[in-house]
């Protein structure tokens, strides 16, 4: 037993007892409050530019006293005249392990496009993109929002100037290419068995991907969602190279295996 768990006190007189019991729960509290050490649950790390993108820091698990017992202990300790009591100590569990971890970063799904001819304005948008998203985690029944993960797409967060589509024709606008960003994910979390909750199609067909597989955004109007309804945690990873953009998606085990079907 740690030393620290040791619980002392003066010689007390029976007929104190009593009364030094009434306030024991008090003293207990008073005397064990920072001793407390909390569980603490595994993380998981996430390194887009590994082809397994995750590392894990394990668990550990706390300690506290058992205040309860220690109660009793002290009662029993004065009724037999014993001035020294070792605190029972209940060990805390994390809720969260690595084997926990590892079981919702499974690979369900990825989808690639590639953008080789494009314009090196393009592909800058296009690497910003995915660096805003990056690796992260939903939830189950968290719904992620395109929109909210990559920001507005301003000059001054370093989107440049690229083709868009708007209006039924091609133009100049701030963040030209991003699109390609949230459909190539769109795509890979159809594969992934994910629900898609918020999902515009371009006024034009775009020649990354087939009819009916674009995902178009634009600040304030027009978003891609998609919700986990899983069960478990879902994990998201964007990378692009200068000619390719990629979205994987990790969470628990599928049972299922799905497919594309343009329908247009």
């Amino acid at each position: 037993m740690d030393k620290k768990y040791e619980f002392r006190y003066p010689e007390i007189d029976r007929s104190e007892g009593l009364l030094y019991l009434k306030n024991c729960e008090e003293v207990v509290d008073g005397i064990f409050y920072d001793l407390v050490i909390r569980p603490r649950d595994a993380e998981a790390k996430i390194d887009p530019k590994k082809s397994y993108p995750f590392s894990f820091t394990s668990e550990k698990n706390g300690k506290c006293v058992d205040k309860e017992k220690l109660v009793l202990e002290i009662s029993d300790a004065l009724n037999r005249g014993i001035s020294e009591v070792r605190a029972p100590v209940v060990v805390l569990k994390p809720s969260v392990s690595v084997a926990d971890l590892k079981a919702e970063t499974v690979y369900r799904a990825s989808f690639t496009t590639e953008f080789k001819n494009s314009v090196e304005e393009r592909k800058d948008n296009i690497a910003l993109a995915c660096k805003y998203i990056g690796g992260r985690r939903l939830a189950n029944g968290e719904t992620f929002s395109f929109n909210d993960a990559v920001g507005e797409r301003t000059e001054k967060r370093g989107f440049s100037s690229a083709k868009i589509i708007e209006n039924g024709k091609f133009t100049e606008g701030v963040g030209g290419g991003v699109c390609q960003v949230s459909s190539t994910l769109y795509n890979a979390a159809l594969l992934a068995g994910l629900e898609i909750s918020e999902r515009h199609s371009h006024s034009l067909a775009v020649g990354y991907v087939e009819p009916s597989f674009d995902a178009m955004v634009s600040t304030g109007y027009a978003d891609l969602k998609i919700s986990n309804r899983t069960g478990g945690g879902i994990y998201i990873v964007m990378t692009a190279s200068r000619e390719k953009v990629t979205a994987k998606i990790y969470g628990r085990k599928m049972d299922e295996r799905y497919e594309r079907v343009s329908k247009v």
